[in-house]
């Protein structure tokens, strides 16, 4: 590829992505890097996409995570605690499904009075709408379980997915100062996640004077 040039987007089935996690629990997301000119706080034109299994497979792997050893399996199963309470949750059944601006987060929880759902909607619009990821004021699903482990659910959808968009922008490269770039744009449609990866600003990379 030449260097300040971009090549057309790629998905992650065209660029040989690989999805798993690094030893501090982060995902690791292997695409090709090339050489971009991306100027200070602007979007770079090369999106890399997800499909709906590789996103789910992508956010199941940075829920699980922070709950495995260096070098262990990563577990189908793991408790979530808070203050007298806790539920188990089975990630390995964790679904995520694809809409227009929406992505839908499906957690299967099991308490010592009830087993269901939790749903978290994630809107993350369409079309290059910038780095805004939004959901509803309560999540949706079984309503005991809603009630508790609600805004438990929502901050571990939000949080993988926004690991997720992290580590793909990552993988465009860095700035000019060595900087690495960051998501400035997520959108989803029924067939695909899509990131497009933003230079940081001059301030924020160490270019400023």
């Amino acid at each position: 590829m030449t260097a300040g040039t971009e090549e057309p987007g790629l998905s992650a089935a065209q660029s040989g992505l690989i999805l798993g996690t690094s030893a501090t629990g982060r995902l690791g997301l292997a695409v090709p890097v090339w050489t971009t000119s991306v100027s200070p706080g602007t979007l770079a034109q090369t999106p890399i996409s997800l499909d709906a299994a590789q996103l789910q497979s992508s956010m199941i792997s940075s829920l699980s995570a922070p709950y495995a050893a260096a070098g262990s399996a990563l577990p189908g199963q793991v408790v979530w605690y808070d203050y007298d309470g806790s539920v188990l949750v089975n990630l390995s059944a964790t679904t995520v499904t694809l809409l227009d601006g929406v992505v839908l987060v499906t957690f299967s929880l099991q308490s010592d009075q009830v087993t269901g759902q939790v749903i978290v909607p994630l809107s993350v619009g369409t079309g290059t709408s910038g780095m805004l990821i939004g959901t509803e004021s309560q999540a949706r699903g079984q309503t005991q379980l809603v009630d508790r482990w609600g805004e438990t659910s929502t901050a571990a959808a939000w949080s993988a997915l926004l690991d997720v968009a992290q580590a793909l922008a990552q993988q465009g490269g860095a700035d000019g100062n060595g900087a690495a770039f960051i998501p400035g744009s997520v959108t989803a449609t029924p067939a695909q996640l899509t990131v497009l990866h933003q230079a940081r600003q001059a301030m924020d990379s160490g270019g400023a004077s």
